[in-house]
């Protein structure tokens, strides 16, 4: 995220939320809508359970920043990103997100 223009704050210890908060600058391409990202990230889409993933989705419309899950790459080691896109129900059904270019 760096390389893209992004400030980017890691939490510590990881006890919030979000473990990233990228904050990206307006002024570096205007047709970008998110400015603000908080970022939870997990080793797969399926280790985030709905008590983690609400808080993240939640405070992110507090705050008007997009909620994204970052997962660790497999082969070649490449992250996927997904843009959360509500609540998650616990229920075993398809997971609310998209895949996300940060």
């Amino acid at each position: 995220m760096r390389g893209k223009g992004y400030v980017v704050i890691r939490s510590a210890s990881s006890k919030g939320a979000a473990d990233l908060v990228a904050i990206r600058p307006p002024s570096l391409d205007r047709s970008v809508s998110h400015w603000i990202l908080l970022v939870q990230c997990k080793l797969s889409a399926a280790a985030m359970p709905p008590i983690e993933w609400n808080a993240l989705f939640q405070l992110a419309e507090k705050a008007a920043a997009v909620p994204v899950l970052a997962v660790a790459g497999g082969a070649g080691n490449k992250k996927a990103y997904y843009q959360l896109l509500g609540e998650k129900d616990g229920k075993g059904g398809k997971q609310p997100m998209r895949a996300f270019d940060p």
